[in-house]
């Protein structure tokens, strides 16, 4: 074969310029039909995300008004500050939603003696001598379970809020082990988006909680304010899958999941309040016989049908229904009630939505996604993939927009058109000419000297290759996986030792669908201003969907972030492959946890090998 440098060398000069000659005119008249293309293509795209007939949403209210009266809290009346979040002030997110469950207690207790009188919770004043501890400082709201204050612990220079329950509860003699039992398992929910416990007791005849203060709003008060954009809601439902699947995986289930319960701080975070009805999975039948038998918890708009047939035997699956209730209100204003439409019938939302919001809200548990993290797999999936189109809603629900191609659309597709066909036309040209070039002047083979055709040549001298910058990496943890040793949640895993990449065996997992196995955490690491990298290698075997590193960093007071390594997956059948994700920290950033673990989105089989946690100064 003739070598192209050769080739090139033998083109005469007349021909190369006569060549280059006819690329310049091509390139005067292409550069103009870009420019008009261009110009047409913008003006296009800036009238067709214009709707016609429908005037743009003014900025300011018209015409102007007389100044306003001062803001007002919705709920308490009470002035807010120009810089009060929608509205609202903090002082009532935590009392929010006692009344309902109040309500929904009342409904259901079966017929008997008329209920005790409204409880009238204490002036922060006269509860000041039972909490020596602590600086009362308001009263924030009130319900039928009890009343929440704010208050200030001096000795930790924090706000806590504290929460007192009515006293008449001390009367029941088995009411002290069952507040002791749920008390605890509230205080192992440590997690940025749950309100935390920091304390909980008995004073006098007073059993109280002593809780993170949210400076924030609820869902619930969000909404009133003016309705969510999908795109908050995607937001909203991530974070409460994040929260529902750690307390899922320690075996608690909220059994209350509403938009007074979710709580969103001034930082946009959220923050899940209220796991006093939950229910240890994790415990014996027996442990749970202090409950009374048909005792239904929850409120009824947003509980699951087991929850209210059955209400001793639901699990995290009811919690998935109950979060599809406030994903279909937060995007469509209505709750699901009777034979209701997908969300994409009612209002113009992306039509991916359906199926994750009818998947959660299927009467059988079974049919429901079976794990909060498969409910934020698909919302992560279709929040950053491009919209699909939506289907046209319901009559009534929306004035159908009606977009024609416009005369600038046209023209600018035939400029476009005309470019291309002029490309390929002088491309044609130029190989045309360098063809008749060679074909007019022959030459000698690669073969023999060159010199008879185009005289001495200097030879060509070698580049030297750029010296390569050695990566320092130092290795901070090693996990060989010769054993379960360590392993965080080891249900559904298995030590195999006949398939491994160093052959002292590897970790294998069955996925019967979505699941984030939660493998290692390292504790404190020392990785200040450094990029961390997560490293294992992974094996797959028939996976339908991918399997791909996560890695979680928690950092004092800032909470966790996590880093996905998407853009190094596996699927299907592969062979021994090492897969990484990183995580670059700042100056002053260290980290007092690292957790590692391993996502797949779909069915089959997974192994995984020789973890390594590495770190390399930032680039």
């Amino acid at each position: 074969m003739i070598p192209l440098d050769y080739i090139l060398g033998q083109v005469p000069a007349q021909a190369t310029k006569i060549t280059w000659g006819i690329l310049f005119l091509g390139g005067c008249v292409a550069v103009p039909l870009v420019l008009a293309a261009v110009v047409g293509l913008i003006v296009y795209l800036v009238r067709r995300r214009k709707p016609s007939g429908a005037e743009p949403k003014p900025l300011t209210a018209q015409p102007p008004a007389a100044p306003a009266p001062a803001a007002r809290c919705a709920q308490c009346n009470t002035p807010l500050s120009a810089d009060a979040p929608l509205g609202l002030c903090p002082k009532c997110v935590l009392a929010v939603g006692v009344d309902s469950q109040q309500a929904t207690r009342t409904s259901a207790a079966p017929p008997g003696p008329p209920p005790a009188p409204a409880f009238v919770p204490p002036r922060p004043e006269e509860l000041a001598p039972r909490f020596p501890q602590l600086e009362i400082l308001e009263l924030l709201g009130q319900g039928g379970m009890g009343a929440v204050y704010k208050a200030r612990q001096p000795g930790l220079d924090r706000t806590v809020a504290l929460k007192i329950l009515p006293p008449g509860l001390g009367a029941d003699p088995t009411f002290a082990e069952r507040f002791t039992r749920e008390a605890r398992s509230l205080a192992r929910l440590s997690h940025p988006n749950i309100v935390a416990v920091y304390d909980f007791g008995q004073a006098g005849d007073l059993y109280y909680f002593v809780m993170e203060y949210v400076d924030g709003v609820s869902l619930r008060q969000m909404e009133r304010k003016e309705r969510l954009e999908p795109r908050q809601a995607l937001d909203v439902v991530m974070q409460v899958c994040e929260a529902l699947q750690f307390a899922h995986d320690v075996g608690i289930v909220h059994r209350d999941i509403k938009p007074e319960n979710i709580l969103i701080d001034t930082k946009g975070r959220v923050k899940i309040a209220d796991f006093g009805l939950a229910k240890l999975l994790s415990r014996a039948p027996a442990d749970f016989t202090l409950t009374q038998p048909q005792q239904v918890m929850g409120t009824p708009a947003y509980m699951a049908p087991e929850q209210i047939e059955h209400p001793a035997d639901v699990d995290q699956r009811a919690d998935i229904y109950s979060l599809g209730v406030v994903f279909y209100e937060m995007l469509t204003g209505e709750l699901p009630l009777g034979r209701f439409q997908p969300p994409s019938q009612k209002v113009q939302v992306d039509v991916r939505l359906d199926e994750v919001v009818l998947k959660t809200l299927a009467k059988e548990p079974e049919r429901r996604y079976q794990q909060a993290s498969q409910v934020r797999t698909d919302v992560e999936h279709i929040s950053r993939a491009p919209q699909a189109p939506a289907a046209t809603p319901r009559p009534g629900a929306g004035q159908a927009t009606k977009r024609s191609w416009s005369g600038w659309a046209v023209a600018a597709a035939v400029i476009a058109g005309v470019f291309l066909m002029w490309v390929v036309l002088l491309v044609v040209i130029a190989l045309a000419g360098l063809f008749f070039a060679l074909v007019s002047h022959p030459s000698a083979p690669p073969d023999e000297p060159a010199a008879s055709v185009m005289g001495a040549q200097t030879p060509r001298q070698a580049v030297a290759p750029l010296p390569m910058v050695e990566l320092k990496l130092v290795e901070l943890k090693h996990y060989p996986l010769d054993s379960l040793e360590g392993v965080i949640i080891p249900e559904g895993v298995e030590l195999d030792k006949t398939v491994s990449s160093d052959g002292h065996g590897s970790l294998k997992i069955i996925a019967d669908g979505p699941r984030t196995v939660r493998l290692f955490e390292t504790g404190p690491i020392d990785g200040e201003n450094a990029r961390l990298m997560y490293q294992a290698r992974l094996r797959t075997e028939g996976l339908e969907g991918q399997a791909y590193l996560e890695m979680w960093i928690c950092l004092p007071d800032l909470g966790a972030f996590f880093s996905r390594g998407l853009n190094n997956t596996l699927t299907g059948t592969a062979d021994w492959t090492i897969v990484e994700t990183p995580f670059s920290l700042k100056p002053d950033q260290h980290p007092y946890n690292a957790k590692l673990n391993l996502v797949i989105t779909g069915k089959g089989t997974v192994w995984i090998d020789d973890i390594h946690l590495l770190k390399a100064p930032r680039e």
